[in-house]
């Protein structure tokens, strides 16, 4: 049980990182457009409620 949670968190974990890389891109051409910030704020509050979920998750399948 212990390592599919530790299998789930790794997995998550590339998914936060993949979405972070494609939101911070996303956030370098949005500023050349004027529009980085808003792009910013969401890709932050995205990866903070997927942590909370994630961690959530663990702890409930742990």
């Amino acid at each position: 049980m212990r390592s599919g949670a530790v299998t789930v968190t790794a997995m998550l974990t590339n998914v936060v990182t993949r979405l972070t890389t494609a939101t911070t891109s996303l956030d370098v051409a949005g500023r050349r457009g004027g529009r980085g910030v808003p792009v910013t704020v969401v890709s932050t509050l995205n990866a903070k409620t997927f942590f909370f979920f994630s961690m959530g998750y663990y702890l409930s399948v742990r």
